[in-house]
This record gives structure tokens, sequence and C-alpha cells, in this order.
């Protein structure tokens, strides 16, 4: 895989991350409950960049 299409990707899951927690805060705050979107979307980006971070760290070994 090149290194722009890896950027690309973890761009996404960052930007994935930050705005499910954005929308996490917006839900809690207006609704009083959290939704099941925000916590997917949290699930999703983070669980994308552990699982790439772990992958790295086993190439480089």
């Amino acid at each position: 895989m090149t290194r722009s299409k890896s950027n690309w990707k973890k761009a996404v899951a960052l930007a994935m991350l930050i705005l499910g927690m954005l929308l996490m805060l917006f839900m809690i705050i207006v609704e009083d409950e959290p939704g099941a979107v925000p916590l997917m979307m949290i699930v999703m980006g983070s669980g994308y960049l552990i699982w790439r971070a772990r992958r790295q760290r086993k190439q480089e070994i």
C-alpha cells in the first residue's frame, strides 16, 4: 500500500473518531443520553487506529 493511501485512511479514521466524540457530547447535552451512531463511530475509528498501530509494530519486528 502506498504511503499516501495509508495517510488518507488514517485521516479518515481520526476524523471519524473526533466527529463521533463531538456528536456524542452534543447528544448527551441535548438529549441527556448517548446514541448508537456516535458510539459506533468512536469504536470504528479507534479500532482501526489500534489495528493499524499493531500491524505497523508487527512489521517493524
